[in-house]
C-alpha cells in the first residue's frame, strides 16, 4: 500500500506539490481564433472554384455593366461560409463552458486533519480524496480503504462495473487496471473508498487520452475527399469546354465571317467577345448553391446531434459519422446489461446438472470476475452446497480456471482452453447438443480428468434500447467465449465486438470534435 498521511497534507505541501506537478486541469485543445476559424472556411475547394468564377464574372461585369451574377456568387459564397463559422464558433463556446464547470466541481479532501470540499482543479498529488456512491474520480490516485467498492470505468475501459479492492490477494488478473487504483472521469456505482492521488492534469490516463484524440491526423474526410475531386473536375473541364468554344467562335470569325480583312479595332472587340462568352461558361459550369446546400445538412446535423446530447465541435465529424461502414464496440455493459446470468447447464455422463453447476461454483468463487460471480449466484439460488475438496486454484487470464480434484485435474473455461489447450476430446454427438442448447450464450466448460462432464451457458441480456438503435442483430457466434455480432442497421454498417488482444485498422475521427452523454 502506498504510504500516506491519515490527516491529509499541510498547507506547505499542498503548495510544494502543486509546484512540482501542476493543478488539475487537463490542457483543452488550443481554439482557433474566429478569424482563422472564418480563414478555413475559404479553403474549401468548391469554395475556391466559386471565388475563382466570381473574379471572372466580375472583370466580365465592368465589361459589361451588369453585376447581378457576380452578386450571386459572392451571396452563396458568403452564405456557405458564414452558416459553417457561426455554428462551429457556437460549438467551441460550448466545450469552453462545459470545461469550465467541470473544473470546478466540488471534491471531498482531508488536509490537516480536516476534512473539506474543494474544487477539482486545485486537488494536488497527495491529497487524500473520500469518495461515495455517484461521485467522480477527480484524479488517479491508489485505494487506501475501499469498503464493497464498485466502479464505472466504462468512459476509459468499456467495463461497467469493476470491484476495486485494497487487498491484493482479491485484485482481478483479467483487469485492464490494477484492481488498487482509480482513474480520473471514472464513477463510483457502489460503496465507499478513499483514495491517494498520485497524478493530476494531463499526468492522468484522462489526459493521455485527451492529447491522443487532439492530434491532428491531416486525413481528408470522404465528402471533402469528393469535393476535392468534383473542384478539379470542374476545373478542367470547364477550361476545356471554354477554351474550346474559344476556337471555335475565332474560327467561325476569321474563316466564315471574314474578321481577317475588318480594321483592327473592330478585330480586338469581336475577340473579346468570344473570350468573354469563353469565360461565361466556366462561370455556368459552378455550381454555386453545391456549398451552401452542404454547410445546410451538416449545421442540421450538428444541431440534431445537440438534442440528443452530444455535442459536436466540427461540422466534419457529423460528415464522417455518417459515412462509418463499421464500427467496432465492447459487449459488455456497452450492448448489454453487464449482469451475466447462468441461463442453461448441461450434464454429461454420470454427472448431474447440480453436480456440474456445484462443482462450477466451488471453482469460480475464488475470483472476482462477473461471469465467476455469475456461476456463483445461480448454485446459491439453488441451495448447492461444497466443500473444498479442491487443491490451490490457478487462473489462467482470459481462458479459465484449473485445480485438482482428488488427484484428476479440473479446468473450467472456454472451448479454446478446454479442448485445444487441455487436450479434451468432445465427440460429434455432444458437441451437436452443445450448439443446439447453447445457441446464442456463451458457453463455459468444465471437463474432470481429460473428459467433459458439462456446459454452462451464461447470458448477459440485451439492453432494453439496443433493438431500437441496432435494427437487426443476427444470431451472434462465439470466439474465445466473447460474442461477435453482426448488425446490420439502416444503412450498411457492421458492428464487431472484440476479444482482448484484437487488433482493428480503422479511419480515425478525433474524439476531441464530439462529447456524448
Amino acid at each position: 500500500m502506498i504510504p500516506y498521511n491519515p490527516q491529509g497534507l499541510t498547507p506547505e505541501e499542498v503548495a510544494a506539490s502543486r509546484a512540482a506537478h501542476g493543478e488539475n486541469i487537463i490542457t483543452p485543445q488550443r481554439d482557433d481564433s474566429a478569424w482563422r476559424l472564418l480563414a478555413e472556411k475559404f479553403r474549401d475547394p468548391i469554395i475556391i472554384v466559386l471565388l475563382v468564377a466570381a473574379a471572372l464574372s466580375l472583370a466580365m461585369a465592368f465589361m459589361e455593366g451588369n453585376f447581378t451574377e457576380t452578386i450571386g456568387i459572392l451571396c452563396a459564397i458568403l452564405l456557405a461560409t458564414c452558416v459553417g463559422f457561426l455554428f462551429e464558433w457556437d460549438a467551441m463556446r460550448r466545450f469552453r463552458r462545459l470545461n469550465r464547470v467541470n473544473d470546478e466541481q466540488p471534491v471531498k479532501v482531508r488536509r490537516g486533519g480536516v476534512m473539506r470540499e474543494i474544487p477539482r482543479r486545485e486537488v494536488v498529488v497527495g491529497d487524500l480524496v473520500s469518495l461515495e456512491a455517484g461521485e467522480t474520480v477527480p484524479a488517479d490516485g491508489e485505494l487506501v480503504e475501499a469498503v464493497s467498492l464498485q466502479m464505472d470505468e466504462s468512459t476509459l475501459t468499456g467495463e461497467p462495473e469493476t470491484a476495486k479492492y485494497v487487498d491484493e490477494e482479491l485484485f482481478d488478473p483479467e483487469a485492464t487496471y490494477p484492481s488498487n487504483r482509480l482513474l480520473r472521469g471514472t464513477t463510483v456505482r457502489d460503496g465507499y473508498g478513499r483514495m491517494v492521488v498520485t497524478a493530476v492534469g494531463d499526468a492522468t490516463e484522462a489526459g493521455r487520452v485527451t492529447e491522443q484524440a487532439t492530434v491532428q491526423s491531416g486525413e481528408q474526410t470522404p465528402l471533402h475527399r469528393q469535393l476535392t475531386r468534383l473542384s478539379r473536375q470542374i476545373g478542367k473541364v470547364g477550361i476545356a469546354l471554354s477554351v474550346l468554344i474559344f476556337v471555335i467562335l475565332i474560327g467561325k470569325a476569321f474563316l466564315v465571317e471574314g474578321l481577317a480583312d475588318a480594321p483592327w479595332p473592330h478585330v480586338v472587340r469581336i475577340v473579346l467577345n468570344c473570350f468573354m462568352v469563353s469565360v461565361a461558361m466556366i462561370v455556368m459550369a459552378v455550381p454555386e448553391g453545391l456549398p451552401m446546400s452542404i454547410t445546410l445538412s451538416l449545421a442540421l446535423s450538428m444541431r440534431r446531434m445537440l438534442k440528443t446530447n452530444n455535442l459536436v465541435r466540427k461540422m466534419h465529424a457529423c460528415e464522417t459519422m455518417g459515412a462509418v461502414t463499421v464500427i467496432c464496440t465492447d459487449k459488455t455493459g456497452t450492448l448489454t446489461e453487464a449482469t451475466p446470468e447462468v441461463t442453461r447447464v448441461i450434464a454429461f455422463g454420470d454427472w448431474s446438472r447440480c453436480e456440474v453447476l456445484r462443482l462450477s461454483a466451488c471453482l469460480e468463487e475464488h475470483f472476482p470476475h462477473p461471469v465467476a460471480r455469475a456461476v456463483v449466484r445461480a448454485a446459491e439460488a439453488r441451495n448447492l452446497k461444497h466443500r473444498e475438496k479442491h487443491s490451490e486454484v490457478e487462473y489462467i487470464v482470459a481462458h479459465g480456471i484449473a485445480s485438482s480434484l482428488e488427484g484428476k485435474r479440473v479446468v473450467i473455461g472456454s472451448e479454446h482452453f478446454v479442448v485445444e489447450d487441455e487436450g479434451v476430446l468432445i465427440e460429434e454427438e455432444k458437441r451437436e447438443r452443445i450448439s443446439r442448447e447453447t445457441e446464442g450464450l456463451s458457453p463455459l466448460y468444465l471437463a474432470v480428468d481429460g473428459e467433459l462432464v458439462g456446459v454452462i451457458g451464461i447470458e448477459d441480456p440485451i439492453k432494453p434500447n439496443v433493438p431500437t438503435v441496432l435494427p437487426k442483430v443476427s444470431p451472434p457466434t462465439t470466439t474465445h467465449s466473447r460474442n461477435l455480432y453482426f448488425v446490420e442497421a439502416l444503412r450498411p454498417v457492421s458492428v464487431a465486438l472484440l476479444a482482448p488482444g484484437s487488433v482493428v485498422t480503422a479511419t480515425r475521427c478525433p474524439s476531441s470534435d464530439v462529447v456524448v452523454p
